[in-house]
């Protein structure tokens, strides 16, 4: 019984902790401002808010009046855009379509880099 009330007041004053305050300082003004918050916030500027597109709203509590679950899973068409991370930028147009016959030879896409265009006369130079 003894421990168990130690333990509650110590759990007591460790929950009821004040904010810690943070010294911040802007480029705008050169004095600084004391601003407490809560531990493990990070303070962001409002240009840095608007160029992120955070926004601030009141929460507000809504039922949810049901679901609609769906068997199967979701594809993206063939002829969707597809962006793949590449070692070079540059532009895929691709000049068939899915299932379509291809003769050999026939090109599958073309390439619209100028940076690989560089490296190649670059390679074709070194010979």
């Amino acid at each position: 019984m003894k421990y168990a009330l130690l333990a509650s007041a110590l759990v007591l004053v460790a929950c009821s902790a004040k904010p810690e305050t943070v010294t911040a300082q802007t480029s705008a003004t050169p004095t600084k401002a004391t601003v407490h918050l809560p531990p493990g916030t990070l303070e962001l500027s409002d240009t840095a808010r608007d160029n992120l597109g955070i926004t601030f709203v009141k929460v507000e509590s809504r039922i949810v009046q049901g679901t609609l679950r769906l068997p199967g899973r979701f594809e993206t068409e063939p002829s969707a855009r597809h962006v793949y991370q590449t070692p070079l930028a540059g532009r895929v147009d691709v000049l068939v379509t899915p299932y379509q016959k291809v003769a050999a030879g026939e090109p599958l896409y073309r390439l619209a880099a100028p940076e690989w265009r560089r490296l190649q006369q670059e390679l074709a130079n070194a010979t």
